[in-house]
């Protein structure tokens, strides 16, 4: 089956008539770039289901291809001061690279067509860990850096996804489901740097208030403003993402977004995985390998 380039998500639906000795086969994608084309090429896939027919027992099988990518263990200390050197020197990061898009009423998703490139925003995302504290850097490239400089953030109206910031959710088993995630937001605000817890797991066994919402005063947080990137540097006590447990080799759901506002608003967000801006869903969260 060939597919044709196409600039928005289309479905594809492809026949192949196996001879009649064939008893089983093997799905596989192939992706290479157009003929004569000198343009970097990129591939978007989402959900992918395949139907055996005319064989006994046939059914419909199908995965969703996540987003994957590595939180490395740190050895040694960590300063949160807006450098973030110490992750991209040696991590690899996730790719905020992807296209800019705004939510409609009904959890509907729509690309921003005022969106100019990576120039307008982009970035990259670095995770790191040790026994106390899940760190997140980033370093995102935006044109027009606008703050949160309303009063209190506490206010849903003033939160901080409504201007330059980030929004990241952790699924701490990787389960996907449904309300089995912690979400928060990063952001600048007239008193510095906050990060706004705006959803937690509720258990019987959790610690007292690590349920409750609003800024972790225990965070550390820096937001560093250099010519037309923005860097993001926090750790997260351990303790603030219960029920979360992490070793070489777990496995923990994940996704981010860039939110962008040049001025007169929200204008959409950039993201990995996907699970945050379009309705809160961990069961479209990527994931990520503790190293």
């Amino acid at each position: 089956m060939r597919i044709s380039p196409s600039e928005n998500w289309s479905e594809y639906v492809g026949i192949y008539k196996a001879p009649e000795n064939v008893t089983s086969v093997k799905p596989m994608l192939v992706f290479a770039p157009p003929k004569n084309s000198s343009e970097a090429s990129r591939v978007f896939v989402d959900d992918i289901s395949c139907c055996l027919s005319g064989l006994p027992g046939s059914k419909v099988f199908g995965s969703k291809l996540k987003h994957s990518g590595e939180a490395q263990m740190h050895d040694g200390k960590i300063v949160v001061d807006g450098n973030i050197e110490e992750f991209s020197m040696s991590s690899k990061p996730l790719l905020l690279d992807g296209r800019m898009v705004k939510t409609l009423p009904g959890h509907r998703v729509e690309e921003v067509k005022e969106w100019q490139g990576s120039k307008d925003l982009s970035g990259k995302i670095f995770l790191r860990w040790d026994n106390d504290f899940l760190y997140i850097a980033a370093e995102i490239e935006d044109d027009s850096h606008v703050l949160n400089n309303l009063p209190n953030i506490l206010e849903r109206e003033t939160r901080g996804y409504m201007f330059d910031s980030l929004q990241f959710s952790i699924d701490p088993d990787n389960s996907g489901k449904e309300g089995n995630f912690i979400q928060f937001t990063l952001s600048q605000t007239p008193d510095g740097p906050a990060l706004y817890r705006e959803h937690t797991i509720l258990t019987p066994e959790m610690p007292v208030g690590v349920a409750d919402l609003g800024i972790l005063k225990n965070a550390k947080t820096a937001i560093r403003r250099e010519g037309n990137k923005t860097f993001y540097e926090l750790a997260i006590p351990l303790l603030e993402i219960y029920p979360l447990s992490i070793e070489k080799g777990k496995k923990i759901g994940f996704s981010i977004l860039a939110n962008d506002n040049d001025g007169s608003g929200r204008k959409g967000y950039i993201e990995w995985s996907s699970g945050i801006g379009a309705g809160r869903n961990p069961a479209k969260y990527g994931q990520i390998i503790c190293k």
